[in-house]
């Protein structure tokens, strides 16, 4: 049977807990192997400087079904490792609404985080210095920040919506093997935003109506496949100064400012297998270099639904793009001439429709 929580307190031995009522205080967690089940409870912390919930140096503990609002942080988690917090809100804390530091093994799902950071620049999850951190099933609307992962490698980030924030997702200083699936990003300054990291995936993911769509600052080896990077006012995707080794494919860019833009000579990129349909579909600022468009000639399903994926489909919103009126003579779904974007951008194997077949 859980033993009951009414007020305040620090809870210094395993078990399991229950809220059963409202609390004007912070709850402490020094003990290792505790559950707390909030109840559905709200938890605000006494003094603006505390959070709702608190735990430092321990392990095995899991928190779910509270609310955790207007404190400093509404969950934070220190040095602490196999931590399980799901089916909570946090909301209008001043700086985070949950922030995990210094931790390793961290699990965080069905979590609501709106109105957090506002007055001090926070964020709905802040995620510092830790290992192996799982975010799935984030509501993040309205805060200053959606999500910010800070040296914090392995970090995967799933089904997230996050909404009418500064940055929808945030990576920095981040540089080893993170994983954005299957999220939307949309009415945010910038939907996502990765700053001196590497070898960070983006994949079927949307990211409209933003700024930016994704905004990348020297960064390197990142994947992004299958976006959808619509109506966003400024740029589709826009990497900037040293980001280098990184690889666009398999994408959608619609009624961007820009679908791509690259700013201050970033490096290699390779871009391949996208649709672009933009009065802009590629922009250059301060930027000389030379670009790769296309992989060779391979058979497979293009993004236009061809056999053959090799470089992009450059269209434009009135149907009069490179690749909406370009010709195609063996209906390979390539056009016979290559897409001079400038003398040192060529799409070598520029995608065309291929007319569908209806058998009788």
């Amino acid at each position: 049977m859980a033993i009951p929580i009414s007020g305040p307190t620090t809870i210094t031995e395993p078990g399991e807990y229950e809220l059963v009522n409202d609390i004007n205080g912070t709850i402490e967690i020094a003990s290792n192997d505790v559950t707390l089940n909030g109840n559905g409870y709200t938890v605000i912390a006494s003094s603006a400087s505390e959070p709702a919930i608190k735990a430092y140096s321990i392990s095995n503990l899991e928190v779910y079904n509270v609310r955790c609002i207007n404190s400093k942080h509404g969950i934070y988690v220190s040095t602490s490792s196999d931590i399980s917090i799901r089916d909570s809100i946090v909301q209008g804390n001043s700086r985070f609404g949950i922030y995990i530091y210094y931790s390793d093994n961290i699990d965080m799902s069905n979590i609501t985080a709106n109105n957090n950071g506002l007055s001090e620049n926070g964020v709905g999850i802040m995620v510092q210095v830790t290992d192996s951190c799982k975010i799935d099933s984030v509501f993040a609307n309205a805060n200053y920040g959606g999500i910010y992962v800070s040296e914090s490698p392995n970090t995967i980030i799933t089904n997230v919506t996050s909404s009418e924030n500064e940055t929808g997702i945030t990576f920095f200083l981040t540089k080893n093997t993170c994983l954005v699936s299957d999220c939307i990003l949309n009415n945010n300054i910038r939907g996502i935003e990765i700053l001196y990291s590497n070898y960070i995936t983006i994949k079927n993911t949307t990211t409209s109506y933003n700024g930016y769509g994704i905004e990348m600052v020297s960064s390197s080896y990142c994947v992004i496949d299958n976006l959808i990077a619509n109506e966003n006012t400024e740029a589709g995707i826009d990497i900037w100064w040293n980001s280098t080794d990184n690889t666009i494919k398999s994408s959608t860019f619609i009624n961007n400012s820009s679908g791509i833009l690259f700013g201050y000579n970033p490096g290699n990129t390779l871009i391949y297998n996208n649709y672009f349909s933009n009065n802009v579909n590629v922009s250059f600022y301060n930027t000389n270099n030379s670009y790769t468009w296309n992989i060779e000639k391979t058979p497979g399903k293009n993004i236009v639904g061809g056999p053959y994926i090799g470089g992009n489909y450059w269209g434009s919103p009135d149907g009069t793009g490179f690749s909406d009126l370009a010709e195609d003579s063996d209906g390979d779904g390539i056009a016979d001439e290559p897409y001079i974007i400038d003398s040192q951008n060529i799409d070598y194997y520029p995608l065309v429709k291929v007319p569908e077949v209806i058998e009788i």
